[in-house]
């Protein structure tokens, strides 16, 4: 592909029926929209409230140059600067989350920087090298997707233990949501559907993705109380 990026089933099936239109992946082009969808949602329920939700409103720009990424990534297949735009934004987030939590846990902005980057070296400095060493196939980028979530999960839990579980249903849900969405990305070129299974990846994370935020916009709000 001119993007240099991951082939999907839909785009195999792009090629093989000599398509030339738009888009080029119909249901991952959709299916990424959701994304957008989501960022629209928090916007008008944060609007006038952005000041007490800063952390939101940083994370759903990023959420929302991702979810436009990815569409045009998907659309078109054409150029490595939409492939750019569909997975940095993620690596931007994941630590942000990842430093956002470990500042609500140990409640110094300085040392949860330092610890969030240190971390996220070992965790997929690790993984990469494993990577390298096992000489694992392209579809464990998935796997990169799983120590994502754990580099995550480990302050967000942490966190969710010291607050005492409170609205910890939204926790389990972003979990819930997230590991069959890696599923369904690993499995996308077995044939379980026509359209392939990647556009489940987008559909489940933007479900894990809503539930995070919700998670986020709690305790924001429970913080905002205790002042």
């Amino acid at each position: 592909m001119p993007d240099k990026g991951p082939i999907y089933l839909e785009t195999v099936h792009y090629h093989q029926s000599g398509a030339t239109g738009w888009p080029v992946e119909p249901w991952n082009t959709l299916s990424s929209l959701l994304f957008i969808v989501i960022v629209g949602y928090w916007v008008i329920k944060l609007w006038g409230q952005f000041r007490h939700f800063r952390f939101m409103g940083y994370a759903l720009v990023v959420l929302c140059i991702g979810g436009l990424g990815g569409f045009l990534y998907h659309s078109f297949r054409s150029d490595v600067i939409y492939l750019f735009m569909d997975w940095f934004p993620i690596v931007i987030l994941t630590i942000s989350v990842a430093f956002w939590f470990t500042g609500r846990l140990i409640g110094h902005w300085g040392w949860a920087l330092l610890l969030s980057l240190i971390s996220y070296v070992v965790f997929f400095g690790g993984f990469a090298g494993i990577h390298e060493w096992l000489g694992l196939p392209r579809r464990s980028i998935s796997l990169g997707y799983v120590i994502a979530g754990l580099y995550i999960a480990t302050p967000l839990l942490l966190y969710l233990k010291k607050t005492a579980f409170c609205h910890g249903r939204w926790v389990l849900g972003a979990i819930g949501f997230f590991l069959p969405a890696v599923f369904f990305r690993s499995v996308d070129m077995e044939g379980w559907l026509p359209m392939g299974t990647h556009f489940l990846w987008h559909v489940l994370g933007a479900v894990a993705t809503h539930c995070l935020l919700y998670y986020t916009f709690l305790t924001q709000s429970d913080v905002r109380r205790s002042l």
